[in-house]
């Protein structure tokens, strides 16, 4: 867009507009790339639900010969359920992480597919700050479990069904997305694809906007604050790094960890199993303050013009100053991001997710 000024007041109301518009499509584009995640999702799992369903009752007749009931092939369907999950978001995410930057022609992935502008050593650091949030956030979730102890329960139900499941194809496929292929494809959707986009007026306020998506996505009030967090110290090192791979390593090491931890204790008593994971949570969230501190103390906070993502056409100062009320950037980052419809849509869809999964867990219960 040329920044020429206009010669008429016509003229610059129009120019105002067209200025308001880049910058609102840009911010719905950050929430409607999650959106088309969670419905494509949605419509996949669905698909192979009931195409497993379909083939268990068939096989459950024809074994039996006797009349079956719904619950029985839910219980079977159920075994499944992770990979199928699993299976569906890697290919949803990486879709839809693909397919958002193309069609909102905001930039291109590969400008964070690259070696990382930071030490190795502070990749470590970066990556260690990163569990130690994770685990302080698991210490208080712990603490305020009577809360969310539904929802966590029918969590663990669906993630016990496929890390734990007497079928090795299902317990590798379930293993694989947890630890590995999960964390790889979320980061190349979030932040890879929903951080430049929701930043391209400001990189501060990009890292809260992809957080937050990230968090929603989620869909369970048990992951949510978790994953905003998170989200945020992943957005932050993936700015100043100017690469995915510290944010990627972290992800990786965060869900692996959860894997390794959850089958180490299994079997044990409960009350013991607390006692490790506090005692495990609290040295890791210790040890990950202490490298948050000096990360932050390094790289400071995020400058705006310096850790911008790279983009096409980002707003210009000039623009700005055009559509700002008093200088001030709320105008062009809040207002517009609340204003856009498919963010509703995806706090709807966690709303009702999170709802669901404390029916299910008061159900189990």
């Amino acid at each position: 867009m040329e920044n020429t000024a206009p010669n008429s007041k016509q003229n610059t109301n129009i120019y105002k507009k067209k200025i308001r518009s880049k910058i609102y499509n840009r911010y719905n584009w950050s929430s409607l790339v999650v959106l088309l995640q969670i419905g494509a999702t949605t419509l996949l799992v669905s698909a192979l639900e009931i195409a497993a369903i379909i083939l268990i009752a068939a096989k459950m007749s024809m074994d039996s010969g006797a009349p079956i009931t719904l619950v029985a092939i839910m219980s079977e369907v159920n075994k499944y359920a992770l990979a199928m999950a699993g299976v569906s978001y890697v290919i949803v995410n990486i879709t839809a992480a693909l397919l958002g930057m193309k069609l909102s022609k905001t930039g291109r992935i590969r400008n964070f597919i690259k070696k990382p502008q930071m030490s190795p050593m502070w990749v470590v650091v970066a990556v260690v700050a990163c569990l130690g949030v994770s685990s302080l956030d698991s210490l208080i979730m712990r603490v305020l479990s009577f809360f969310f102890e539904s929802s966590h329960d029918a969590l663990d139900l669906i993630l016990g069904s496929g890390i734990y499941s007497e079928n090795i194809i299902i317990k590798i496929i379930s293993i694989s997305y947890i630890a590995l292929l999960g964390p790889i494809t979320e980061e190349l959707l979030m932040r890879g694809t929903v951080l430049p986009m929701s930043s391209h007026v400001s990189p501060t306020f990009g890292m809260f906007v992809s957080a937050l998506m990230f968090g929603l996505m989620h869909g369970n009030v048990t992951q949510l604050f978790n994953a905003f967090l998170l989200g945020l110290l992943m957005a932050y090192i993936t700015l100043k790094s100017r690469s995915l791979i510290p944010a990627v390593i972290a992800h990786v090491l965060n869900n692996s960890s959860a894997v390794i931890v959850e089958y180490a204790t299994d079997g044990l008593d409960p009350e013991r199993i607390t006692t490790i994971n506090n005692i495990v949570d609290g040295s890791i969230a210790v040890l990950g303050i202490i490298a948050l501190v000096f990360l932050l103390r390094k790289f400071r906070m995020i400058d705006e013009v310096k850790d911008m993502p790279v983009i096409n056409k980002p707003v210009t100062d000039e623009e700005l100053a055009m559509v700002s009320d008093s200088n001030s950037r709320v105008s062009v980052t809040i207002k517009p991001f609340l204003g856009s419809w498919a963010l509703w849509m995806v706090v709807a869809y966690c709303a009702f997710s999170s709802v669901y999964m404390i029916l299910i867990g008061n159900t189990l219960g």
